[in-house]
């Protein structure tokens, strides 16, 4: 089922559909733990989940019903990230082995659950603002996501990481994206092949940077439909 959950919410973010299934239910049942797919945590998850079904209903919700949600989002995000980083900093102060002998099961799941919410947190920014005219707040967001996504240990796999690494690498600025690049190399390097998604997701996120489109627009551009998982 975690697995099923993990497509189904990365593909409704990816194509602006609605999520079918009833992904609250699950992530709370305490029969699903999505750390054992990819190493993100459920209540990030869900805040996509909500996020992608925010999306799908934005051109027919009243605005100030949609920005309320959009900002309960938002919130859930900024307390999950700080206490991931406030722990993330006892866990290294506890154990600085952490810092120079790699990661431990429990840090890359920390990892890759701060890659997604900070790249959620950009999408939660993004629904307020535009590619031409990003708010102060998604820029910021943008830049602290592709640092994070740029001091990815070598341990970790970036195949996994794809949807941040396109939700903030289309958004990131011109002194940002040689990191995304850098990023993306890395990510087909490990899978030591053109792996999957790499070469399309790239060929988006370029033509965001040179046309200041979003990713869904860059796609449609291209009639290259990729599903970001």
């Amino acid at each position: 089922m975690a697995q099923v959950l993990w497509f189904e919410l990365l593909a409704s973010a990816s194509t602006g559909l609605r999520p079918r299934m009833p992904y609250r239910t699950w992530l709370n049942s305490g029969c699903v733990d999505m750390t054992d797919v990819m190493g993100c945590e459920n209540w990030i998850m869900e805040v996509i989940g909500d996020l992608a079904t925010l999306d799908a209903q934005r051109t027919y919700l009243e605005l100030d019903v949609f920005e309320e949600s959009r900002r309960s989002a938002e919130r859930c995000l900024l307390d999950g990230i700080d206490a991931m980083k406030r722990q993330q900093t006892r866990d290294t102060s506890a154990d600085p082995s952490i810092r120079t002998n790699g990661q431990t099961d429990r840090s890359t799941s920390d990892y890759v659950s701060l890659a997604f919410a900070e790249s959620a947190l950009v999408w939660s920014h993004f629904l307020a603002s535009s590619p031409d005219n990003l708010s102060d707040g998604c820029e910021a967001a943008v830049a602290q996501a592709v640092e994070t996504l740029s001091r990815a240990p070598e341990s970790i796999p970036l195949r996994g990481l794809v949807w941040p690494i396109c939700i903030a690498g289309s958004l990131a600025s011109k002194e940002q994206q040689h990191l995304v690049q850098e990023a993306m190399d890395r990510t087909a390097r490990q899978a030591n092949t053109s792996f999957g998604n790499c070469g399309p997701v790239m060929e988006i996120i370029k033509h965001c940077w040179e046309t200041q489109v979003d990713w869904r627009t860059a796609m449609a551009y291209n009639s290259n439909y990729v599903l970001l998982i």
